[in-house]
């Protein structure tokens, strides 16, 4: 498989794979300041001008990435502009603030949302399924189950990673129905996998996830690490401490910030290293600056959160959306799950 993962929003990440040198050694001091002594008043409101000006960008891939940190630090003052993007031109999009309103989850959105029970993709009437079960109404949990035999593997797929974020037990039979089902894809399965280990499902460790971690795919260790977080268990975190020696810097950085998003910080020196070392020449923003910047939020430390206001300055948009998330999260955010998927 090739090496793009979709993370935490629809935007493909494509990436130049490398190696690096993992951090040795004690960690260098960026700055001797407190957290907060950094997070000025000016630099959270230049944050939340980058995400409500994103929001409204021209570029498709803007909104969805602001979409993801409204949710994620819980911005509740911005819904109204994403409940406008309900009615976006891109599938992507609409997919995204429909996900955003049940995840808040954010009830004067509600009508907006059963009126995508209609819309001509059927992803986006998924999504509006998803809310409405999430603001109350449980009955649409039934068209969640039901795509995920759909013929069609995205629907399948998002499907998969929906019934996983509802959060219920019962549903995992949905799930290894997916799996066995000879017609499923590459991508149906691995969201299935990574479901059920949101579920909790006692198979999922050793069965289904323990074989990513060591597979050759780099995109497969990274699903890897993200469903052994989402089983929070002290087995499956040190199952993720053993990937900070990963060859790949994508796949250490992405141990580093999940690790860090149960409550562990012993990849605070991955993603240091990382920051002080980062090339400089590249135009775009990998999947590793991705990790490495929201590991700042999830980590906090004085070292790591001083390389923020740098990257709220910077030239590429993705990079100070996503450093805005981090300053959003360690000032006054309320971090919650990811809502994205892949879709079309």
């Amino acid at each position: 498989m090739k090496f793009q993962y979709a993370f935490g929003m629809i935007v493909s990440l494509a990436v130049v794979l490398g190696c690096q040198t993992p951090a040795t050694g004690p960690l260098k001091t960026a700055s001797t300041a407190t957290t907060q002594a950094i997070l000025t008043p000016q630099i959270r409101e230049t944050a939340i001008e980058i995400i409500r000006k994103g929001l409204q960008d021209q570029n498709g891939y803007i909104r969805n990435a602001c979409v993801e940190v409204v949710v994620t630090t819980y911005q509740e003052e911005m819904m109204p502009l994403v409940t406008k993007l309900l009615r976006d031109s891109l599938v992507p999009v609409r997919f995204s603030a429909a996900l955003a309103v049940g995840d808040m989850p954010y009830r004067p959105g509600r009508a907006a949302i059963e009126s995508l029970l209609g819309d001509a993709n059927p992803n986006v009437q998924l999504a509006a399924a998803y809310s409405l079960v999430k603001l109350g109404k449980p009955q649409h949990q039934v068209a969640l189950l039901e795509a995920a035999k759909s013929p069609d593997q995205t629907v399948r797929s998002n499907a998969a990673m929906l019934i996983g974020k509802l959060g219920n037990p019962a549903n995992r039979p949905a799930l290894h129905q997916l799996l066995q089902d000879l017609e499923s894809s590459d991508k149906a399965r691995l969201a299935a996998v990574e479901a059920l280990a949101m579920l909790k499902d006692p198979t999922a460790y050793k069965n289904r996830l323990w074989p990513l971690l060591i597979s050759k795919h780099p995109d497969d260790r990274i699903i890897g690490i993200r469903g052994m977080a989402q089983m929070g268990t002290a087995e499956s975190r040190d199952a993720i401490v053993t990937m900070l020696d990963d060859d790949l810097i994508e796949v250490r950085l992405c141990a580093a910030e999940q690790l860090a998003r149960i409550g562990d910080k012993s990849g605070q020196a991955e993603v240091f290293n990382y920051l002080s070392h980062e090339p400089t020449t590249e135009t775009e923003v990998g999947i590793a600056d991705t990790f490495a910047t929201l590991a700042i939020g999830r980590i906090g430390s004085p070292e790591l959160t001083a390389f923020l206001p740098k990257r709220l300055q910077s030239s590429k948009p993705l990079q100070q959306i996503y450093a805005a998330q981090a300053v959003l999260m360690l000032s006054s955010g309320k971090p919650m799950g990811s809502s994205g998927a892949s879709s079309r």
